[in-house]
């Protein structure tokens, strides 16, 4: 699919870790977080993201990241992200960021 639709980056998935071990080693050039707290100042993707910069981006699972696990990733580097109005089912927030993010890194 990737050399059909002539797109050269392929999104990476790790394995399931740890997450207070994930945050605290990652060293992405962009280190971003999603999720649905409406309390919490979220920015847009496009203005966070810029070509050639290595990117991660974490999708909280079914019923959303704990604010504890937020404040471990914003005391790490993470920003937190929206992808939009509406609230997304975990499998397709992923497929929605991804394209987002392809559309920015073209």
């Amino acid at each position: 699919a990737i050399k059909q639709s002539l797109k050269m980056r392929l999104p990476v998935l790790h394995t399931i870790q740890n997450f207070s071990t994930f945050i605290t080693n990652n060293k992405a050039d962009v280190k971003l977080l999603a999720h649905c707290y409406q309390d919490e100042q979220r920015h847009s993707l496009n203005k966070l993201v810029g070509s050639n910069k290595k990117v991660v981006l974490l999708i909280g699972p079914e019923g959303d990241f704990s604010k504890q696990e937020l404040s471990l990733a914003h005391q790490n580097g993470f920003q937190s992200v929206e992808l939009g109005n509406s609230r997304l089912r975990t499998e397709t927030a992923a497929l929605v960021a991804c394209t987002i993010l392809n559309q920015i890194l073209d």
